[in-house]
């Protein structure tokens, strides 16, 4: 008989909120998280994304002078043309390397994505410096990015 009642219970991803001590809603960009398909102390790590985050009308009116287009296509039709046009040794990479952009509406912001720890491709993205700095210099961006945490907790 075992002492806890989880033992040898399936590890699962903790409940937004539930492990701050291991998976903090903020990394810096040196700090990589684990691969959601590891197992940390019993639990899944939850998943995380490297990039910049901005309120939704921040970036809007940073990459579009406030218009009313959504992040989603002004990444699209400005950021991602822009980034081809002045990097295309990453746009015509095989595997294409490119940011994307994921808008998060329930808490209203948007985060510009360089990596993630869904798998190893994308989490070996955080170490390719020449990669951030390119979409580090197409945002016009003098901060680092950050790993956050998903889903937030808070705005």
């Amino acid at each position: 008989m075992s002492g806890s009642p989880d033992a040898g219970a399936e590890p699962r991803m903790p409940a937004p909120g539930e492990r701050q001590d291991l998976y903090h809603q903020t990394f810096p960009r040196d700090v990589i998280p684990p691969l959601m398909a590891g197992v940390v102390l019993g639990t899944k790590p939850p998943p995380y994304m490297l990039g910049w985050r901005y309120m939704n009308w921040e970036f809007c009116k940073r990459f579009d002078n406030g218009s009313y287009e959504p992040p989603s296509i002004i990444f699209r039709q400005k950021l991602l043309p822009r980034f081809a046009e002045q990097y295309p040794e990453f746009d015509k990479a095989t595997p294409r390397t490119r940011p994307i952009i994921y808008v998060y509406l329930p808490f209203d912001h948007c985060t510009v994505i360089v990596a993630t720890n869904v798998d190893e491709g994308a989490q070996n993205l955080a170490r390719n410096n020449a990669f951030i700095d390119a979409v580090k210099d197409i945002l016009n961006e003098d901060r680092e990015p950050l790993w956050y945490r998903h889903p937030p907790l808070e705005r």
